[in-house]
């Protein structure tokens, strides 16, 4: 038999034909063929020639491996047969299993999507819409600008990324829930791929798809990443990051890029991800300076493609100079404060170590908005919390390892965001990714433990993993049946459930009476506007807002209005005596069969005016008393009706101590001094809101009154606003008029302190 073999290295190369000498029947030769590349070998055999091939793998470590064999016969006058690179398709358990596992993190994250959280919340539903505003202005969002780093929500400038991600879905699916949310779920996976591949190629787990189902069931974020709250899509991309980080660690040069992408993505997604990222870009730069230092030219690399990426960052600080600065104002925070810098550093590490003190995380907590929690859970599941200390400390022990310093500065970084403004969650999201890191270390210890008293451990990770699909399938279960009914306020301090029920509903009734205009109340939920924008994106006769103000000032009112309304004005409008009649129309449930909106129609009384006109003077009849200034002076002050506080609570130097105006916008307090005294200043503790004060000084030798007007824009906290004479002056009586100016009346106007030096 003659037998001739080619090898060729490269594929475009011609062939290298070696000749082998003659071989007897059932003599073997062999044919090394080098590891790199793909490489076909060529037999060609004489007719009749029966050829048995066995093909070896050869492992690195000199060990061989039998891949199998095939037989030729060639029972034709030269027959060439090619044999491709031969490999037989074996069955990898491994990653079947993590696909597995993703899969069943999917399945529980659309089952009911729509129905759990009960709620959809304005925050949600802002995201679709800003992204079908910017499809019909040509992608220029407010102020005409193009392509917006950020865009406003609550009056603040904080959507970015969320936004964007769903103009695609919103362009060819529209406007649903599942397609909102869905949107969300499927970019959560960048958190699942990050926390499973972290572990199968960074700690080189044997059981990568046990920290996938660990993830799926954090309450926290079962709960979170059915949302579309950006929160949890800015988790997403944190992981993303950390993943990529740490395999650049590894050697591989290319993740650092993808590291800058994922760590812009997180600090675009949402505002408190910009205090983690840095925190986090920080830490992990001291953390490996001596691995930067040796990789230096990609390390600039990077830092010149975090440069180009933070171009939009820096185009938004100048053109909103103080946006930032009016972001903390809205959320009230401790930093804009007139405090001592000392008390703003001690004030951030309490609310810091509230973010993350462990029995917050781990048992069930009245700290959280009831619609931010799963009832009875626990933030990360108190279950888990064994293997995170077991996990914790074997990142101790191995700290001098950069993956499980990167695990360390995760859980470290993720409460330095929510820490700037308090405590609560959906702030310190961040937290599950460290945490399924921890717990999933913590349960390989486990394994490898019980693996050292004969315990297989597969045998043990399938037991596990049991488990885990078993409280994954719980947790579905339990928010589809019962979550509904975890917590009984459904309205604005609770879930602010009924959006898609109510809305629903309301585009049912336009379409049936389309001569009809309804007012749909705006009192159950934050943001009632984006979610009518959300739901009705076509013009329909409706309008947002709350048959209130039908009971403080008279409006048209005739059978052609509807009014939608929540339990809270039903009684107040029953309550009234303004209507004729009450006509119930329809109903719709809370989940637990409590009427929870109505649909109404009604009348006013016949004498309505002459009521309207009665409670409009009575508003403004001032209430006479006697007080004492804190100097002790005696004083007879004229005001309109308090409806919190009472009148010593203005003089008795306390910040705390507060009175407000029943109704009456602007607030009228007129000072008479028995005695005259002299004076020099007048200071008023004022709220945060946009307000008018006027102060007249009326001197006791009837000389001209002295008057003062100042405007005061919105505040973050209460303010000392001083009015001062040029002299010390004998005065008779002070009046003072403090209204809110982005408010009508009635409103409620508010002051803490009146002090006369």
């Amino acid at each position: 038999m003659a037998l001739t073999a080619r090898m060729p290295r490269k594929e475009s190369k011609p062939a290298k034909e070696t000749a082998l000498p003659d071989q007897q029947p059932g003599e073997g030769v062999n044919i090394v063929v080098p590891a790199a590349g793909k490489n076909n070998v060529t037999l060609i055999l004489e007719p009749g020639a029966d050829v048995h091939v066995a093909i070896v793998k050869r492992n690195p470590d000199g060990s061989s491996q039998d891949s199998g064999g095939i037989r030729i016969r060639n029972r034709q006058p030269q027959i060439m047969s090619r044999l491709n690179r031969f490999k037989p398709t074996r069955l990898n358990w491994g990653t079947l299993l993590i696909g597995f596992s993703i899969l069943i993190y999917l399945v529980s994250r659309f089952i009911a999507l729509d129905s759990f959280p009960i709620y959809f919340f304005s925050d949600e539903a802002i995201q679709t819409v800003r992204a079908g505003e910017l499809l019909l202005n040509d992608f220029h969002g407010e102020h005409e600008e193009f392509l917006p780093t950020y865009l406003i929500n609550g009056g603040q400038y904080n959507l970015g990324v969320s936004v964007y991600i769903q103009i695609l879905p919103t362009l060819i699916f529209g406007r649903s829930i599942w397609v909102t949310r869905g949107l969300c779920v499927l970019f959560s996976l960048f958190a699942v791929l990050g926390v499973g591949l972290a572990a199968k190629n960074i700690f080189k787990s044997p059981q990568p798809f046990l920290y996938i189902l660990i993830l799926s069931t954090i309450p926290t974020w079962f709960l979170h990443s059915r949302t579309a709250f950006e929160t949890a899509l800015a988790v997403s991309f944190y992981s993303a990051f950390l993943y990529c980080y740490m395999m650049y660690r590894q050697g591989r040069m290319g993740y650092l890029y993808a590291a800058v992408v994922f760590g812009v993505l997180t600090f675009y997604s949402y505002s408190p991800a910009q205090m983690v990222m840095a925190v986090s870009a920080l830490a992990l730069f001291i953390s490996d300076l001596r691995y930067h230092w040796k990789n230096r030219k990609h390390v600039l690399i990077a830092i010149g493609l975090c440069l180009l990426l933070a171009i939009p960052y820096i185009r938004y600080l100048i053109n909103h100079p103080g946006e930032n600065m009016r972001h903390l104002l809205i959320l009230n925070s401790y930093l804009v404060k007139s405090t001592p810098i000392w008390e703003k550093v001690a004030t951030y590490f309490k609310y810091y170590l509230l973010n993350i003190n462990p029995i917050y995380w781990f048992f069930p907590n009245d700290v959280d908005l009831t619609r931010h929690v799963m009832k009875g859970y626990g933030n990360l599941g108190w279950w888990l919390l064994p293997f995170i200390a077991i996990g914790l400390v074997n990142v101790f022990r191995r700290i001098k390892e950069s993956p499980y310093r990167v695990v360390l500065i995760a859980l470290l970084a993720a409460p330095a965001g929510a820490a700037l403004t308090g405590q609560g969650v959906t702030r310190v999201l961040f937290m599950v990714i460290p945490a399924a890191l921890l717990a999933g270390l913590g349960l390989d210890q486990v394994i490898a433990w019980l693996r050292r008293i004969r315990i297989n451990a597969r045998v043990t990770a399938a037991f596990w993993m049991a488990i885990l699909i078993s409280l994954n399938t719980w947790m579905v279960y339990d928010v589809v049946k019962n979550a509904p009914t975890w917590f009984s306020d459904y309205g604005l301090s609770g879930m602010q459930y009924g959006a898609k029920q109510v809305f629903s509903a309301a585009l049912e009734y336009m379409e049936e009476n389309p001569d009809d205009k309804l007012i749909i109340s705006s009192q159950w939920a934050n943001g009632t506007d984006t979610l009518a924008r959300y739901f009705l994106n076509k013009p329909l006769p409706y309008d947002v807002g709350s048959i209130e103000q039908w009971l403080t000032d008279q409006k048209p009112l005739d059978d052609s209005f509807t009014f939608i309304v929540i339990p809270e004005e039903m009684k107040i409008i029953q309550e009234s005596a303004k209507f004729k009649y009450i006509e119930v129309i329809q109903t719709i449930p809370y989940p637990n069969g409590q009427i929870g909106f109505y649909f109404v129609k009604t009348a006013y009384v016949d004498n309505i005016a002459g009521i309207f006109a009665k409670e409009v003077e009575d508003r403004h009849q001032l209430i006479t008393e006697t007080g004492y200034m804190r100097d002790g002076t005696e004083v007879i002050v004229s005001h309109h009706e308090f409806d919190m506080g009472k009148l010593t609570d203005a003089f008795d130097s306390n910040p705390a101590s507060v009175i407000r105006s029943k109704e009456a916008n602007p607030m009228t307090i007129n000072l008479l001094l028995p005695t005259p005294r002299s004076y020099s200043s007048l200071t008023l503790r004022i709220g945060g809101s946009p307000t008018l004060i006027e102060v007249q000084f009326i001197p006791a030798d009837g000389s001209p009154a002295v008057n003062f007007s100042q405007v005061l824009p919105v505040s973050g906290d209460y303010r000392d606003v001083t009015f001062t004479l040029e002299q010390a002056t004998l005065l008779s009586e002070v009046k003072i008029s403090i209204k809110n100016t982005e408010s009508g009346e009635p409103d409620h106007v508010h002051l803490w302190e009146i002090t006369l030096e």
